[in-house]
């Protein structure tokens, strides 16, 4: 929160202004790729002014975008799985996690 002291007419008033709630909320908590892997995009929603970043990613999901603020849109290039079984690993994203699963 901010505050100011105002005078007015020989009168002392004190405003004080709340600060910016910000809240996240990334769109699926979930994301499923094929073994060739692909570009996914998860939608992250926040009120504007509220910045939010990528903070954990597995090497072979490469963010596009670092650092966003409000409402939009992270994409990241998922390298193709050439190990031949299933995998899987946690983003988080504005301290929303989101699980990719990879064939």
């Amino acid at each position: 929160p901010r505050s100011a002291l105002l005078s007015i007419s020989g009168q002392l008033f004190v405003v004080t202004q709340a600060g910016l709630t910000c809240t996240y909320q990334a769109a699926t908590p979930r994301v499923h790729i094929p073994a060739n892997g692909g570009t996914v995009n998860i939608n992250v929603s926040a009120p504007n002014g509220c910045a939010w970043t990528l903070s954990s990613a597995p090497s072979w999901a490469t963010p596009v975008e670092h650092f966003e603020s409000g409402t939009a849109s992270l994409s990241l290039t998922i390298a193709p799985n050439t190990t031949g079984a299933a995998r899987s690993a946690s983003v988080v994203i504005a301290s929303q996690s989101v699980t990719i699963t990879q064939q």
